[in-house]
C-alpha cells in the first residue's frame, strides 16, 4: 500500500494510494468493527483488499494531520451524509477510487470534494452530456473530437461530482443546474444549495498516470 503525495498548488492536500498491493495486517487492524463489517460484504475479494487499503490509507493521513492514533479516529456523518471526523472539526476530507487507486483529500480551509475516474471510452457521453452538464458544457463538448470525447467528458463528469461531494448533496442536486466546465482550469463555481448560493473552487490535477482522472472542489464561504 504506496501513498504518495500529489505535487500541486491547490489549497488542499492530495494523496494518491495505490490498491495493487494488500494493506499490512498492521494497517487493517487500525479500521473500526464498521469498517470491517462493510469489507465483508463485498462480494469480489478484490473490492475488499482496496476498501480495507484505501481506508486505512485515509485513516492514517488524517491521523498524521491531527497527531492521533489512526485506530482511535471516529467517523461520523453529518444531516446530509458527509462524513467527518468526531472531536477534529477543523479537519475535512474526501476519499474516491478509480481500479486500482484511490486519492485521498484533506483541507483546513473548507469542505473538500474529490473524484477520481479510470479513462475508459464511453459510448453514450454525449447522452449523458445532456443529463447532467449544463448547456455550455454540453456544447464544449460537442467540439471536442470524437478521439477525445470520452476523456472530456470525464474529465466533466470529475469536476462535477467534487462540487457535489464538497457541498454534501451528491447527485441529489442536479448536475446540470451549474456549470464548472470541462477543461482543467482552476475556477470558482456559484452553485444553488437549496435557493442558498454556494460558492465551490474546483480544478483538474495532471497526473503521471495518463489513464487516470482527478479533480477537487473547495466549499469558499
Amino acid at each position: 500500500m504506496t501513498i504518495a503525495r500529489c505535487d500541486t498548488d491547490a489549497p488542499v492536500a492530495l494523496w494518491i494510494v495505490d490498491l495493487a498491493d494488500i494493506a499490512p495486517a498492521g494497517a487493517v487492524a487500525t479500521l473500526s468493527s464498521a469498517e470491517l463489517a462493510r469489507a465483508a460484504r463485498f462480494r469480489a475479494e478484490a473490492d475488499r483488499r482496496r476498501y480495507m487499503a484505501a481506508h486505512a490509507a485515509l485513516r492514517r493521513l488524517i491521523a498524521d494531520a491531527v497527531a492521533a492514533s489512526p485506530s482511535r479516529l471516529d467517523f461520523i456523518a453529518d444531516a446530509r451524509g458527509k462524513p467527518r471526523v468526531s472531536g477534529y472539526r477543523e479537519i475535512h476530507f474526501s476519499l474516491s477510487y478509480a481500479v486500482d487507486r484511490a486519492v485521498v483529500g484533506l483541507s483546513t480551509a473548507g469542505a473538500i470534494g474529490v473524484d477520481m475516474e479510470a479513462c475508459r471510452p464511453i459510448a453514450d457521453a454525449d447522452e449523458l452530456a445532456r443529463l447532467h452538464f449544463s448547456a455550455s458544457e454540453t456544447a464544449a463538448l460537442d467540439r471536442v473530437s470524437p478521439a477525445d470525447r470520452s476523456r472530456a467528458f470525464l474529465r466533466g463528469w470529475t469536476r462535477k461530482e467534487a462540487c457535489l461531494k464538497a457541498i454534501g448533496t451528491g447527485l441529489s442536486l442536479p448536475a446540470a443546474s451549474f456549470t464548472c466546465a470541462i477543461d482543467h482550469d482552476r475556477r470558482r463555481v456559484t452553485i444553488q444549495d437549496v435557493g442558498v448560493p454556494r460558492t465551490v473552487e474546483v480544478a483538474s490535477v495532471a497526473l503521471p498516470a495518463a489513464d487516470t482522472l482527478l479533480a477537487w472542489a473547495l466549499v469558499r464561504e
